[in-house]
């Protein structure tokens, strides 16, 4: 009988030492699973912020291209109005 509850204590010990390992395992699981969906959540964040950094100097851009139209086209309307008057 005493070498059974040896076993029995034993097999308890391993039990444990098994449930200690399978909750570490599932930790490290959850751990890995919670980083990678915070790096999906962060890719998600960085593209449309990048996009936004890029239409924002588009936009400078095509702002300064109409500023130097729009002056273009008021010294060719004044020359315009000049070859009018003559």
């Amino acid at each position: 009988m005493a070498s059974s509850s040896g076993n029995s204590q034993k097999s308890g010990s391993e039990g444990d030492l098994e449930q200690v390992m399978d909750q570490r395992k599932r930790k490290r699981m959850l751990s890995k699973s919670a980083r990678s969906s915070r790096m999906r959540k962060q890719k998600l964040l960085d593209d449309p912020t990048a996009q936004v950094a890029d239409l924002r100097r588009e936009n400078v851009q095509i702002l300064q291209t109409i500023s130097v139209t729009a002056q273009q086209f008021i010294n060719v309307d004044a020359k315009n109005s000049v070859l009018r008057v003559r």
